[in-house]
């Protein structure tokens, strides 16, 4: 069986993917922060208690986000080796759409569970995209811009956290 290659590209669209990933990880992240932070208000009234319920799952929906980074992360390599990177880069970016509505009802749920499920479903997809969109690249650019592609690519992913974080 031969080996199944995407077509050469360039380089825009995989820098526009890996863009609006990781912005949508981390604003979908603080979204939850945020609204994770109002449940406790809301469960609890205005106080001490209230902020002290917030921050506790806030540090719960930190475990749910870093946790699957750590686990997830090493198994990625191995799979971006054995199946097509492109092929695996595309169902886990359509995985993150039922991910984030999952994450959307369970915030107009006011759901707890279900939105750190949704975060930490959405870390595991992100940990699984992050050493292929590195891999990719020698599908996607000449040998002798890989240095620059992957400047720029890290570039990108960067600006990408920050902006989705503030």
């Amino acid at each position: 069986m031969l080996p199944i290659h995407p077509p050469r590209r360039g380089l825009l669209p995989h820098l526009v993917t890996c863009f609006t990933g990781a912005a949508n990880d981390n604003l979908f992240r603080q979204v939850i922060f945020v609204s994770l932070v109002a449940l406790a208000v809301q469960q609890l009234g205005e106080g001490p208690a209230a902020d002290k319920r917030g921050e506790l799952y806030v540090i719960f929906a930190s475990i749910a986000f870093l946790v699957p980074f750590v686990l997830v992360a090493p198994l990625a390599g191995a799979l971006g080796d054995r199946l097509p990177r492109h092929l695996v880069m595309r169902t886990m970016r359509l995985i993150e759409v039922p991910l984030c509505v999952v994450g959307a009802i369970g915030f107009w749920m006011q759901s707890l569970p279900i939105m750190l499920i949704s975060l930490a479903g959405l870390a595991m997809q992100s940990a699984v995209v992050a050493p292929i969109k590195l891999a990719m690249l020698p599908d996607l650019v000449p040998p002798s811009r890989m240095a620059h592609a992957n400047a720029v690519l890290q570039a990108v992913t960067l600006v990408a956290i920050v902006g989705g974080t503030g």
